[in-house]
């Protein structure tokens, strides 16, 4: 160390003895530097995440030679943490942190600010990779920090308190992610005046958490409110007022009105088209955002083409191993399932899979999704066999992650219960099921959540499989009334509610009851997601089969016709679905006595199940 530094004075002399300032040198290599940093950080805004590493590494590189004991390299540490960070390149971003975070300390204090920006990015490193106690341990030794700093020293005590809040929910923590994001809301209307944009930013935190919680009330007044504040100050297409309107499209499509849900995501995906350009990775979420949506209305062929040009976009600016990729894939898993593109589904599944283990660990939140949409997917498929591993480990990894009442549980809880079901241990799934009930019963105050009425409907499915209609009704009624509550009696879910009702009224043999509320679902989901959306071809075939036992044949035929026709255009002529309407068909034919046509349709039938290997 010493010959190190006899070397640079004898340098600094020689440089002296030929006329040349060091300070004015130095002073001009630093103005170099910050040319390089700002490079970087326009490559960044404009999503060349590759391009910015670049830049931030060599800013880093030129001035590594300053060592551990300037503020300078302390801050191009933190610099090249961020992107690496964004990058998915966590251990490199963690050793960086760690780095800046020791130069800090010994040069500036332990209970300096800029400490608590360290520890707050640690915080949210820990946090992007699943590490929640970690994450939490940081974000609070920051917020001890900033709690005591001087308020003009320019501390992100809100923001930290937004981060904390941010992992808290994530975690199903919901009433003390209340707390920190209403603190935040509250510190920065005294520090900032109740119009300034970051109080819009607060609020639309509070709502999105509101709107998890489906107190649609609630977080429909706090993001009309924030986006009113941010169309103060900045331009209607600015990304801030498209962050609010992707929760407003959010929450309109969470009440079912897809309809309206449409043009709110497509005015988002425009906006930030319009700020960050047509290939900018952070499209990829808006893009996702209408496949959803597109997927919740039984529109599969126009999910394909955003979900397509999201992961298209991560494969031009990310590397291959990055955590978006895992998101991407699930997600486009899930809507692959839905279309029954069960191969395709398979392949994203693993692959998502396959990143999310070695950038999150084993076991991860992020893996313990994925974990529950391959399971959904070999469930859809038959391959019980296959599905019960995967959806033990689901649920071993949420318990000692996430705590054993956990919302993310009830999926894996739920593809257990069917799994059981399916092999007839009938008290193993009603036990599972009334697990998922009483969980979800404990994180929804009030006892008010879509939910619960979901947990209600598989509990009640399960009785009258059983050939328990009576205690089945009750749990119905609750969820109708539930659901009815919460999204207005129009809303789809209401429609899956009367269908199963009417379902029950049918094995009581009052058939009058269920096709009044079978056509009651049918006029809901006609309204709601069209007469071609593939859940209310459901509700169409169920009443095409009770019409059918009624001998209603002439009703029921043109229903029948219509159901193969939506199943086949969107789930193909080999789907489960597709032959299951056959069926139902096949079962008409012969009942009218047209026995050719009901024996060639049944060989069909079994043609199919002889291909799945049924």
């Amino acid at each position: 160390m010493k010959s190190r530094i006899w070397v640079w004075i004898i340098v600094f002399a020689i440089l002296a003895i030929n006329g040349i300032n060091v300070i004015v040198l130095l002073k001009d290599m630093r103005s170099y530097r910050k040319i390089d940093v700002t490079a970087a950080q326009v490559a960044y805004q404009r999503g060349d995440f590759l391009g910015a590493e670049q830049l931030f590494t060599k800013s880093y590189t030129d001035v590594r030679w300053l060592g551990k004991r300037d503020l300078d390299y302390a801050a191009r540490c933190n610099d090249l943490a961020n992107i690496s960070m964004r990058l998915g390149k966590y251990q490199t971003a963690e050793s960086l942190y760690e780095e800046a975070l020791v130069i800090n300390k010994r040069l500036l204090g332990e209970q300096h600010p800029q400490v608590a920006v360290i520890l707050n990015n640690l915080g949210r490193l820990n946090k992007a990779q699943g590490h929640y106690p970690e994450a939490d341990s940081y974000y609070r030794s920051a917020l001890a920090i900033a709690r005591h700093a001087d308020p003009a020293a320019g501390c992100p005590t809100a923001t930290i308190l937004n981060n904390l809040a941010v992992l808290e929910k994530q975690q199903g923590q919901y009433a003390r992610a209340e707390i920190h994001y209403r603190q935040a809301l509250a510190l920065d209307q005294q520090m900032l005046g109740k119009t300034h944009p970051d109080i819009a930013t607060d609020m639309n935190n509070l709502g999105a958490l509101y709107l998890q919680q489906e107190k649609y009330a609630a977080a429909q007044a706090l993001l009309h409110r924030a986006i009113t504040i941010k169309q103060q100050s900045m331009n209607d297409a600015h990304p801030s007022v498209a962050v609010i309107r992707a929760n407003l499209a959010t929450l309109t499509a969470q009440q079912g009105k897809y309809t309206a849900a449409e043009p709110l995501y497509q005015r988002v995906l425009t906006a930030d088209e319009l700020a960050l350009g047509s290939t900018h990775p952070e499209l990829a979420a808006d893009l996702l955002n209408q496949a959803a949506l597109y997927d919740m209305m039984g529109q599969y062929p126009k999910a394909q083409d955003p979900s397509d040009r999201a992961l298209a976009l991560l494969q031009k600016f990310l590397p291959s191993d990055h955590p978006a990729f895992a998101e991407t894939q699930a997600t486009m898993a899930a809507i692959c399932i839905d279309e029954g593109k069960y191969d395709q589904a398979e392949t994203l599944c693993k692959d998502a899979l396959h990143i999310a283990e070695k950038q999150d660990g084993a076991n991860s939140p992020k893996v313990l999704r994925i974990l529950n949409i391959l399971s959904i997917l070999y469930i859809a498929q038959s391959r019980f066999s296959e599905a019960a591993p995967i959806c033990h480990r689901a649920l071993q990894i949420g318990e000692s992650t996430l705590g054993k009442t956990h919302p993310l549980l009830a999926t894996s809880l739920v593809n257990l219960a069917t799994i059981e079901l399916q092999q007839e241990h009938i008290d193993r799934a009603e036990s599972l099921y009334r697990r998922v009930v009483t969980m979800k019963e404990v994180s929804s105050p009030g006892k008010e959540s879509a939910a619960i009425a979901v947990a209600l409907n598989n509990l009640a499915t399960l009785y009258a499989n059983r050939g328990e209609p009576r205690q089945a009704f009750p749990l119905i009624q609750r969820a109708i009334a539930l659901d009815t509550k919460i999204f207005g009696a129009s809303h789809p879910r209401v429609g899956v509610d009367l269908t199963n009702l009417g379902w029950l009224y049918v094995l009581q043999g009052s058939q009058d009851r269920a096709e009044s509320l079978f056509r009651q679902a049918l006029i809901i989901k006609d309204k709601a997601v069209g007469p071609r959306n593939p859940s209310t071809a459901i509700t169409q075939l169920q009443l095409a089969a009770l019409l059918t036992d009624e001998n209603k044949y002439i009703p029921a035929e043109p229903l029948c016709q219509h159901v193969i026709n939506v199943f086949r255009d969107v789930y193909g002529s080999e789907h489960p679905y597709t032959a299951a309407a056959m069926e139902t068909y096949a079962t008409l034919l012969w009942q009218i006595h047209k026995d050719e046509d009901a024996a060639r349709l049944e060989d069909k039938v079994a043609a199919i199940h002889a291909r799945q290997g049924r």
